[in-house]
């Protein structure tokens, strides 16, 4: 059985939901998707998708910047999965956290 990698297009039409951040199975902090960008210029012919990224942003402007790191999120339609956080910045609103994906 050949799995399908995940792609932008599986990110896309949840842009502006919500998904938690689980600690030892519970919710420990909440994202919101803010964007979902295919980088179209980069990858390889035999990519198996084309490159993407995500933006996220905690909901909570007090909470601890999250360091660097995989992380298992849950999100109602897609279910669980890992991925590799980055803090890019912090703003009044709260921190924003990049996912990039070869």
């Amino acid at each position: 059985m050949i799995v399908q990698p995940i792609s932008h297009e599986d990110f896309e039409p949840l842009t502006g939901s919500r998904f938690a951040v689980l600690d030892a199975g519970h919710p420990s902090a909440m994202l919101d998707l803010i964007e979902v960008t295919p980088l179209k210029n980069y990858g390889t012919p035999d990519s198996l998708r084309t490159p993407f990224s995500l933006l996220f942003k905690s909901s909570d402007r007090s909470a601890d910047i999250m360091p660097q790191r995989l992380y298992r999120l849950s999100h109602d339609d897609m279910g669980e999965l890992e991925i590799f956080l980055v803090p890019i910045g912090r703003d009044e609103t709260g921190v924003t956290y990049e996912a990039a994906f070869n």
